[in-house]
């Protein structure tokens, strides 16, 4: 396999303490051209479910002159980044919102005439559907622009965008920020808290279908993000557009069945309510391939609602999640030994694992060391200046609670960032 080391990629980059290591395992493929465009492309995989999962960078791909005019829309219409809850995390979005159904939005519908559709129409429908060999008729459903600051909102933990068939993401401003994009591999135990990002520049994109663990996280900076999520075709904008799932997970795809139970559970991602049947059914399908399902799995049985409450399955199922990188299940899993919550009450343990989750930026582990190193129930010897920084950490995050203690603190006692 020919791996090219795609114009300037690097492997790491050390800034501020932050050691940043990039996606470089690049295969080689043909400069796309379609009608006067082209881009050069390469494709990367990892393995997620027991499959392999493609994605695709193509440079260049969105013009100087495109990039430039959406920057402009971003940083004079500071007050159309709405704070909507995010469905992973319930963190405000920040997010301008473009297009919904194919439909422009109303404060954003000069910006789609001006670009986004003569985009799509031009250059990034073709190209999806030419990388995209099981979605000849792909079409953009919904685009959007998200902001990323400190203060505001710095990630979004690893998960899968299970509302699209395919996601086109554009750098705007890559040269303002450190981090960004990057790959999780759950399927490899070895590399289960490891990130590698995209070194992207202006105007390049990365494709990649719903089944792609994926997270961001910036350092230092502002980072504009404008996505694209694009489904099988123009109906399944319109109407029922997951109906891709059930094919998959009949194929055996356990992520596909990981995205179906999480449905059935009754939670934000819910498609017409509980059903205790199909969520079992799917997680049970997707404990066999997926990190994610035995994620779920564990949740199921800690929720006790569709299924017999079990703490202590709850607990050995987000092991084994947690043990491949699932940041929420070691989060759970910490607390899970610190109270010993089905099973033996395991502090050092519960530690290791809220000390991971944190280093992985969950919030919620790490305003519980934050509670824990002010001395909170003796489980550790009171260390003020440690809960400070992880409250600070997590203020930076966006963490609501976090933020109002960080201004409240008398200015003497703030940290400089």
């Amino acid at each position: 396999m020919l791996v090219l080391v795609f114009l300037g990629l690097y492997t790491s980059l050390v800034c501020s303490g932050r050691d940043i290591s990039y996606f470089q395992s690049w295969e080689s493929n043909e400069t796309w051209q379609y009608h006067g465009h082209e881009a050069e492309v390469a494709t990367g995989q990892v393995h997620s479910g027991g499959l392999n999962r493609s994605f695709w960078l193509a440079r260049s791909i969105v013009t100087g002159e495109e990039v430039e005019d959406v920057l402009s829309e971003c940083r004079t219409s500071e007050a159309a980044f709405g704070q909507d809850v995010d469905s992973i995390d319930g963190l405000p979005l920040f997010e301008m919102k473009l297009m919904m159904k194919a439909e422009a939005i109303q404060e954003g519908s000069s910006l789609v005439s001006r670009v986004l559709r003569p985009l799509a129409t031009d250059r990034l429908e073709p190209f999806v559907r030419q990388q995209l060999n099981d979605c000849p008729q792909c079409f953009m459903c919904h685009a959007n622009i998200r902001r990323y600051r400190m203060f505001e909102r710095m990630a979004v933990m690893p998960h899968m965008d299970i509302d699209a068939f395919a996601t086109v993401v554009v750098a705007l401003n890559p040269e303002e920020y450190l981090g960004g994009l990057y790959l999780t591999f759950p399927d490899d135990k070895r590399r289960a808290d490891q990130r590698e990002y995209f070194s992207l520049k202006a105007g390049d994109i990365i494709l990649h279908r719903w089944d792609l663990n994926h997270g961001v996280r910036i350092y230092t900076g502002t980072r504009y993000s404008l996505f694209m999520w694009f489904t099988k075709d123009e109906a399944s904008c319109a109407g029922k557009p997951f109906a891709w799932f059930e094919k998959a997970a009949e194929d055996g795809d356990a992520e596909a069945a990981f995205s179906l139970a999480i449905r059935y559970t009754g939670s934000q991602w819910a498609v017409g309510g509980k059903d205790a049947k199909k969520a079992l059914k799917y997680s049970k399908q997707a404990i066999k391939g997926s990190v994610n399902g035995m994620y779920v799995y564990g949740l199921l049985h800690e929720m006790g609602d569709l299924v017999e409450k079990d703490i202590g399955k709850a607990r050995r199922w987000f092991k084994k999640a947690a043990t491949h990188g699932h940041v929420i299940a070691q989060y759970k899993l910490g607390l899970q030994c610190l109270m010993g919550d089905g099973g033996p009450q395991e502090i050092e343990e519960g530690l290791q694992w809220l000390r991971r989750a944190a280093e992985l930026d969950h919030m919620e582990a790490l305003m519980k060391l934050a509670q824990l190193e002010m001395g909170q129930g003796g489980v550790l010897p009171a260390n003020p200046e440690k809960a400070r920084d992880l409250v600070r950490r997590a203020a930076e995050l966006g963490h609501k609670a976090a933020l109002q203690l960080q201004l409240h603190k008398p200015a003497t006692q703030r940290k400089e960032l």
